[in-house]
This record gives structure tokens, C-alpha cells and sequence, in this order.
């Protein structure tokens, strides 16, 4: 059997891989999927970003934010019902 695959596909294939082996508090967001899982605008995480409330990773424009920091983030500002 033969696959077939370009480079793209295989980056991707990687990459999907590597996210099963990586601890789930290691895995990198992209500003988008932070944005999503605390269900606000990018404007807000880059806005938190540059606050220092939520540490990241990269280099230059290309800005990663830990799975982990994120939670922690979250724990730090959870608001208990009175």
C-alpha cells in the first residue's frame, strides 16, 4: 500500500500526533482558540496578553499561549457564587 502524502499533509499529520503526546497542560493555543474557550474577542486576549494576566510563548509576532497558564488563569479569577 502506498501513501501518498505532500508536505502540508504530513506537517499536519505531525502535528496532530504531537498534540496526543504532549501533556494536556503543554499544549499551545493560538490567540483564536484562547479566544474561544474563554468565549471572548481577540481584542480582549491580546488586551490580557499585554497586561502580563496571560503568560505566552514565541517569537516574534507569532504568539502561543499554554493550555496550562490559560487554566490557571481561569482558576485565579473564578468567582464563587454567594
Amino acid at each position: 500500500m502506498t501513501v501518498n502524502l505532500d508536505v502540508q499533509n504530513l506537517a499536519q499529520l505531525v502535528a496532530e500526533n504531537l498534540k496526543v503526546m504532549l501533556p494536556i497542560d503543554e499544549r499551545l493555543l493560538s490567540i483564536d482558540q484562547a479566544a474561544e474557550r474563554l468565549d471572548c474577542g481577540r481584542t480582549k486576549i491580546h488586551e490580557m496578553i499585554a497586561a502580563g494576566e496571560i503568560p505566552t510563548v514565541g517569537e516574534g509576532k507569532m504568539r502561543r499561549i499554554r493550555l496550562g497558564a490559560l487554566i490557571d488563569w481561569m482558576k485565579a479569577n473564578e468567582k464563587r457564587a454567594r
